[in-house]
């Protein structure tokens, strides 16, 4: 086998090792992006959240007490669950109301509530900023190949 052919194998079986501990690391920035965009009360378009219909928030502060949106069914933010995903190199983001510590879940559960909301969406920004990340792990992994 060539040197470059063994190089070109080291890197692929370097790349190969690493790329789950990548996807879990893209997975948690996101989820950290979603948390610090939703706790500063923005989408992921940089809009702030549509308010609550009157009818509606009467009968939130009459049923949960608050008009705290992130308290609608528990706390929002720590059912964001960064997983790998078994089937497939990836990662996603679980919703623990929505998804299940083996990977699988609905994702209808999760969005059909919040299209007004655009909580969970992932804005241009970050996926540049992810995508930088990545590629710079990557490097990192192919230069000690």
């Amino acid at each position: 086998m060539s040197s470059n052919s063994e190089k070109l194998l080291r890197i692929s079986k370097s790349i190969n090792k690493e790329a789950p501990t990548l996807m879990l690391l893209l997975a948690s920035m996101q989820s950290n992006n979603i948390k610090n965009r939703t706790s500063s009360g923005v989408d992921a378009s940089g809009q702030p959240f549509i308010p609550y219909s009157t009818a509606y928030a009467k009968f939130k502060e009459r049923v949960r007490g608050n008009l705290d949106w992130l308290k609608l069914s528990g706390d929002m933010m720590n059912a964001i669950i960064p997983a790998l995903m078994k089937e497939r190199v990836g990662s996603k983001l679980l919703f623990t109301s929505s998804g299940n510590s083996e990977g699988k879940f609905n994702e209808s559960k999760m969005s059909w509530n919040n299209k007004k909301r655009n909580f969970w969406a992932i804005s241009s920004e970050e996926v540049e900023a992810l995508s930088r990340y990545g590629f710079s792990y990557l490097q990192g992994v192919i230069d000690n190949a």
